[in-house]
């Protein structure tokens, strides 16, 4: 990875070989790129690259990433399953953390300039505020921070002296919900993204009041990009229509395929603008449409240049991927069939 950021961190973890199994099998359930070297293991990531290697009684873990946002991204992620294998190794100390104290270079402050109404299932929320050009590349979502409890002055995430990130908790701490970037303006600094309104949703609740000028966080990109293939598969229900209409805004032309959105009632259609040729289907709750079916139903030419993306319940997401998984000649590295909600 050319001109990328490094940041290394070495530990003991007692029997190497079971900690390089049990990273094995948390990148298998999280469907990164896990390629066995040596002792040790090589791993791709949305972020970035991990290299594990044992070195006598210790591991030496090197991360690297394009960006110091990412690279802290790579950490983070290090740091967790490092906890879940023993919880005093999410602390453990990387190299190049000299921002103790600093916000993340990754996050940037915004204000809540305009809410309205968009169709029967969605709030219209627009950001204002400074160098939201990260947010033109790199992912389709971003993290929405604000405050749980309103006890004066927010407070926001704060570097360590570790390389990675602390969170304000007790009364200060935040709301962290992930969203889907609609349009983004760079030159007038504003982003906008859509919330689902549905009964006790924090964010939605919130959004419901109007919340005209707050100030809040956010965080990112994140998340996956772009489909670049000639023919798409594309599905999802009312939380993943904002990214499946940004994928559909993007297309280009010669790019196609089919999509199937499930919403509530057509009163949930909305119009989805394309630079490609798209074929979109709409679902509908309110007469029992079914969106795996949908989805499993439509034929794949594995020898064209393909892709499927799917995203809805844990369940359903599920499901697609084990269909596609099971279809002989079926590349996995094609296929993005992930859980917005449980």
């Amino acid at each position: 990875m050319a001109g990328a950021s490094v940041s290394e961190a070495r530990f003991r973890v007692g029997d190497g070989a079971e900690f390089v199994r049990f990273v094995a099998a948390m990148m298998a359930q999280l469907e990164y790129g896990c390629e066995p070297r040596g002792d040790g293991l090589d791993i791709t990531s949305p972020f970035g690259v991990m290299r594990l290697r044992l070195e006598g009684d210790a591991v030496l873990l090197r991360v690297s990433a394009e960006g110091e946002g990412n690279l802290v991204l790579m950490r983070e992620s290090a740091a967790y399953f490092l906890g879940q294998f023993r919880s005093d190794l999410a602390n453990v100390t990387w190299s190049g953390a000299h921002r103790a104290g600093a916000l993340p270079v990754n996050f940037r402050l915004g204000r809540v300039q305009s809410v309205e109404e968009r169709g029967a299932s969605y709030l219209r929320m627009t950001l204002a505020g400074e160098g939201f050009a990260r947010f033109a590349s790199g992912g389709l979502h971003f993290r929405l921070l604000r405050q749980k409890h309103r006890t004066g002055a927010p407070q926001w995430p704060r570097m360590n002296a570790r390389g990675t990130t602390d969170w304000p908790e007790g009364a200060a701490a935040l709301v962290d919900k992930v969203y889907t970037i609609r349009a983004l303006d760079v030159e007038t600094g504003t982003l906008v993204f859509d919330i689902f309104r549905h009964p006790g949703g924090f964010t939605s609740e919130w959004a419901e009041t109007r919340p005209i000028g707050e100030v809040v966080g956010i965080m990112g990109p994140g998340g996956g990009w772009l489909i670049e293939r000639e023919w798409a598969l594309i599905g999802g229900d009312e939380t993943a229509l904002p990214a499946i209409a940004r994928q559909l805004a993007a297309a280009k032309p010669g790019q196609g395929g089919k999509v199937f959105v499930l919403v509530g009632s057509e009163a949930d259609v909305e119009d989805l603008p394309s630079g490609g040729d798209y074929e979109v289907t709409w679902l509908f709750r309110d007469r029992g449409d079914d969106l795996v079916a949908a989805m499993t139903g439509t034929e794949v030419d594995f020898g064209a240049d393909y892709g499927v993306w799917f995203a809805a319940s844990k369940d359903q997401a599920a499901a697609v991927r084990d269909y596609f998984r099971a279809r002989a000649g079926f590349d996995r590295k094609r296929l993005q069939s992930v859980a917005y909600w449980f």
